[in-house]
């Protein structure tokens, strides 16, 4: 009877330990994935403003003198989100987050010394060759940034946070610098009406796709107060900017909106979804930082009971 009851007694020890050692490596994984999570807040500036600066270079190089001191401005800030990045990438061993960065850090140099002997084409790809590389950046910290113990709804909402917001002002902003070209000229040639009409189809379809995501996630997600008001704000900003290339570009018979109206148009539905990115985040931080307590604390509590058990083992095989 006593050996029958040690050999449950030392089974159960093993299956703790098992327990355990899951545990030790989720915690591992997390703690990893929250430098990722790290990476990705930094790199939000960035990605505001880059785009900000391809639109200003799209409207000066095609004779708006207007943009031309706002475009200093935000080449100086897009300096001072690479140094803010810099240092945090430094401390980064991951090879290809290393790769992409030292490459957009040396396509940045590029394109800034050589910007103004450019065609605006030209300088329109470079900037979006940029900004895809940023995106890239989120997909890689994203997907090492990843929890052991996340659910269904936090899993969509990682998933809109990281891929689907960023795609869609990407696609507002990409939007927003050919039209403001296209008002600077005050015509639309095929190829930009080709490309707009795309961008507009796109981006509806993904703020009707994020939003309905959001509106059905429960309030103990942690994003009942997005959902109410910067969710709506959100998709009626960059409704009213699909609408405004729709109306102004695509379906006028003379381009007459000011290239500043239509980029000022396009930067407030881009500045609310960042908005919303930046109310959204925090949401997945706290999620990780409880996903490791709750490990932290089976641990403990696991550890604790493979204490008992082993003493308990112990006093049985000495009473054998």
């Amino acid at each position: 009877m006593s050996l029958t009851l040690a050999a449950l007694v030392f089974l159960f020890l093993l299956w703790l330990l098992v327990l355990v050692r899951y545990s030790v490596r989720c915690l591992r994984i997390e703690r990893e994935g929250r430098r990722y999570l790290a990476i990705i807040s930094a790199l939000r500036p960035l990605f505001e403003h880059l785009p900000q600066h391809r639109g200003m270079a799209n409207a000066y190089l095609q004779g708006d003198e207007t943009f031309k001191a706002k475009l200093s401005e935000t080449q100086r800030q897009i300096e001072k989100d690479i140094e803010g990045l810099d240092q945090l990438l430094s401390a980064c061993d991951d090879a290809l987050i290393g790769r992409r960065w030292h490459r957009l850090k040396s396509d940045w140099q590029a394109l800034k010394s050589g910007l103004g002997a450019m065609a605006a084409a030209e300088s329109f790809q470079a900037h979006t060759n940029l900004v895809t590389e940023v995106i890239y950046l989120f997909d890689d910290a994203a997907a090492r940034s990843s929890v052991c113990q996340a659910d269904s709804n936090m899993t969509k909402l990682r998933e809109i946070v990281f891929c689907q917001l960023p795609v869609m002002v990407e696609f507002i902003a990409r939007a927003r610098g050919i039209g403001t070209g296209v008002a600077s000229r005050q015509k639309l040639s095929v190829a930009d009406r080709v490309k707009l009409g795309f961008l507009s189809s796109r981006v509806e379809q993904a703020v009707s796709q994020s939003s309905q995501v959001l509106a059905s996630m429960p309030a103990a997600q942690g994003v009942q107060v997005a959902r109410q008001s910067v969710v709506e704000e959100s998709r009626q900003l960059t409704l009213n900017f699909v609408q405004l290339l729709n109306g102004s570009l695509l379906g006028a018979d003379e381009v007459q909106i000011k290239p500043a109206a239509f980029y000022d148009a396009g930067t407030a539905a881009i500045s609310k979804n960042l908005v919303l990115f930046d109310g959204l985040l925090p949401v997945i931080l706290d999620q990780a930082a409880r996903s490791q307590q709750q490990l932290r604390s089976r641990i403990k509590q696991h550890g604790i009971a493979m204490a008992v058990l082993g003493m308990g083992l112990i006093a049985l095989i000495g009473a054998f």
